[in-house]
């Protein structure tokens, strides 16, 4: 006996006692969301296991809804996990989290400069060939500290503006 749409796809769910998440054990996109594969997405709409499962359960998928996960567990269906949103809820969630921070200053891989360094820079009252050549980096890293990139050391140049420096 052939098994059902929902039959095969709760096969692949277990569930994770402590967190209450049923996690897919089945196909994974890159990012951890599982995949149901074989006549879901001409059923319901979607291939993501979380939007099938919460379809399954009797919600709305409107068009371009997102389906986004309270437990910020990519591969769990369970639908009291799950919540629908536009793109910009998603975006908020994930934000309220701190699940969304870049890595600024001297923890940002690229860096070439420590956060004090990147200080000492700004209150430099030298040209930025001086800066770089009294602090050992590139113009265009000094160019980029006291501004040329407006989202690159924005917050350490909002620090320095309130710093007083005495008179030389």
């Amino acid at each position: 006996m052939r098994k059902t749409l929902e039959e095969r796809f709760w096969d692949k769910v277990h569930h994770e006692p402590n967190s209450g998440c049923w996690l897919w054990s089945g196909a994974a996109d890159g990012c951890g969301y599982g995949i149901a594969s074989q006549g879901f997405k001409r059923t319901y709409g979607s291939q993501k296991a979380h939007r099938v499962s919460w379809v399954m359960a009797g919600n709305a998928l409107s068009p371009g809804a997102y389906i986004c996960h309270k437990c910020d567990t990519p591969a769990c269906v369970n639908p009291d996990h799950l919540f629908a949103g536009s793109q910009a809820d998603n975006m908020r969630d994930c934000v309220s989290k701190g699940r969304l921070t870049r890595p600024r200053g001297e923890r940002h891989p690229r860096t070439k400069v420590s956060d004090a360094t990147a200080m000492a820079i700004l209150l430099d009252s030298g040209t930025g060939r001086q800066a770089a050549a009294r602090f050992d980096v590139s113009y265009h890293t000094v160019a980029a500290i006291r501004g040329g990139k407006p989202d690159s050391w924005a917050w350490l140049r909002e620090r320095a503006s309130r710093i007083v420096t005495p008179e030389k």
